[in-house]
């Protein structure tokens, strides 16, 4: 009995040093993604020296590099975070 309550201990404070890695990896990314669009978008906001659509222009360009960036990232992380959770059930 107190062998099998070890264990239990053992797996959950496991699970919950995982699961705390994966919440800190998330809150990094996402800070790191913030700083990065703050970057791309605060010289369009500052600079009025380029036309109408060259701002347009560099605005959908930096929505797509935040896309691409966003992607990159939160697919992973989700999809690593639900396997994390799920192992239990799936093994």
């Amino acid at each position: 009995m107190m062998d099998r309550l070890h264990r239990q201990e053992a797996f959950n404070g496991k699970w919950s040093a995982v699961l705390r890695a994966w919440c800190l990896l998330a809150a990094v990314l996402l800070a790191v993604l913030g700083v990065l669009g703050w970057m791309l978008v605060l010289p369009l906001k500052a600079g009025r020296v380029c036309v109408e659509a060259g701002e347009w222009a560099l605005r959908a360009f930096a929505a797509c590099v935040l896309g691409l960036i966003g992607l990159l990232i939160l697919v992973p992380l989700v999809f690593g975070l639900a396997y994390t959770l799920l192992y239990p059930w799936l093994h």
